[in-house]
């Protein structure tokens, strides 16, 4: 006999759910036959009596997912269905892979830290703030080329088990290209990525950025769920997703 390990990723082709609900055996889940991520930060604004435009952050953000499935045969729909019920929807969180983000958009760049030594060496150096918009990055690749790009998501891997937030690159900056004159990048193994939304929580020296397969930590947030059954005894089913931060 042996302890699994619980599966707390939605079943897909690189997610396998198995009888026992482990991570370990069993088939892959179905792939999506679309995505739709949604980036929500909700903004208060109005003008004054003179005609300013005042504006303020209303909310923290918040990531919100669309999924899409091809008809499903019933092998490939039970284990999708049985996880999110034993997930009770909206009641325990659960992490979801999202393919068109699963490794960085750069090949070089991928290709690097598909060493697991090189991924777990991409650092902070330095300790950084609730709020902070942007931090350095050590042990990078020596070609400044090899970098993340704009779009690109990653996670942040540290001390603090409830720090969960994804967050999206909108800026690299290079030894040989930088914008911020208060913080030029003079090795050429140090990045400064630009990155959104701000940090939710305060990270400590040397957290991990984590490039490799970011996810999700999500909800399904309606409780109740239900699936249509076709003349060809396929199932059609969507789900709709948003992020849990604990």
């Amino acid at each position: 006999m042996s302890l699994i390990t619980e599966q707390n990723t939605l079943p897909d082709p690189s997610n396998k759910y198995g009888q026992a609900g482990d991570s370990a055996t069993g088939p892959a889940g179905p792939g999506f036959s679309s995505v739709q991520l949604d980036s929500e930060q909700k903004v208060m604004s109005g003008k004054t009596n003179s005609g300013r435009l005042v504006q303020n952050i209303a909310s923290g953000h918040n990531w919100k997912i669309k999924i899409g499935y091809n008809p499903m045969t019933k092998a490939e729909f039970n284990p999708v269905f049985s996880f999110l019920q034993l997930r009770k929807n909206s009641l325990r969180p659960f992490f979801v892979s999202i393919p068109q983000y699963r490794h960085p958009q750069n090949a070089d760049f991928k290709t690097f830290i598909s060493d697991s030594n090189n991924a777990a060496n991409i650092k902070t150096p330095v300790a950084a703030n609730a709020g902070t918009r942007y931090i350095s990055l050590i042990n990078m690749p020596t070609d400044s080329t090899h970098s993340p790009e704009p779009g690109d998501l990653f996670t942040i891997n540290n001390s603090d088990s409830l720090h969960t937030k994804v967050y999206q690159v909108l800026r690299v900056d290079t030894v040989d290209s930088y914008s911020l004159s208060n913080a030029a990048v003079t090795s050429n193994t140090t990045r400064i990525i630009h990155f959104h939304p701000p940090l939710t929580r305060a990270i400590e020296a040397n957290c991990v950025i984590n490039f490799n397969d970011p996810k999700f930590r999500v909800v399904a947030p309606k409780d109740a769920y239900g699936y249509n059954l076709n003349s060809d005894n396929l199932y059609k089913f969507s789900l709709e997703l948003e992020e849990a931060q604990p």
